[in-house]
């Protein structure tokens, strides 16, 4: 992506919330071996901790041995402290005693926002090997990339907007085809007894983005062309070709 951080936001704003496309958060884990106090017999034992509560805010959990009490004595302790954050074990044996100082991090949780903002990432690299490419150069790309989003120019902003819609095209496409039949409703018109079909409204959603993504596209191309011969000043910008 041109600039990550500046276009998720702009693609964001023009998807719905991540809960609509059935993106939810994750449970922060800790899953390892820790160090046990001597009368277990093994120095140390497999356990497995999970957050109650799916979400980010998981990934802030951290139990800490002292040597004298036993998990489920770290687990009460922390989940006194925090109650609107708690923690369960989820593998493992409540009565062995971490070692002192033994640390148990949770993480690895994500919120759906994060989730989703994921899927967007791994769509972005698609357009940008099947779109972006067939329009201008990595070289050209490259050097908007290493740009200041402060310091684009009008034209950068076109292809930084192109990118977005794209990406955004693309997502509620293969959202669609997962989750919705093309034709989502069937009404009938008694009187003529004419049938009508009503597309998906995230494939007309799709279809609009996709122009003004190649409207962007063409006035990026006229501006560049406008200065650079390589193509004719007056060859013509077809949306058609996008």
């Amino acid at each position: 992506m041109l600039n990550q951080t500046n276009q998720l936001i702009k693609i964001r704003s023009l998807l719905d919330a991540p809960e609509v496309y059935k993106y939810e958060p994750t449970y922060a884990v800790f899953s390892g071996v820790i160090a046990m106090e001597a009368e277990f017999g093994a120095p140390s034992q497999d356990i497995v901790l999970t957050a109650v509560t799916a979400g980010i805010a998981g990934n802030s959990i951290l139990l800490t041995g002292n040597g004298t009490d036993n998990l489920a004595d770290l687990v009460a302790a922390w989940n006194a402290a925090n109650p609107d954050n708690t923690v369960v074990l989820t593998a493992g044996d409540t009565t062995w005693v971490p070692s002192d100082a033994e640390a148990m991090q949770l993480a690895g949780a994500l919120d759906a926002a994060d989730v989703m903002d994921a899927a967007l990432i791994t769509i972005a690299a698609e357009v940008y090997i099947s779109k972006i490419l067939s329009i201008i150069t990595k070289a050209t790309y490259d050097a908007i990339q290493i740009k200041e989003y402060d310091s684009y120019t009008v034209n950068d902003m076109r292809m930084f907007y192109a990118e977005c819609y794209y990406i955004a095209a693309r997502f509620l496409q293969a959202w669609s085809l997962r989750y919705e039949t093309e034709m989502q409703k069937t009404t009938y018109d008694y009187t003529t007894k004419l049938k009508g079909v009503e597309k998906s409204g995230k494939l007309y959603t799709a279809e609009e983005y996709l122009k003004t993504a190649a409207a962007n596209i063409a006035e990026w191309e006229r501006e560049i062309y406008a200065t650079n011969d390589t193509r004719g000043k007056t060859s013509a910008v077809t949306l058609s070709r996008y």
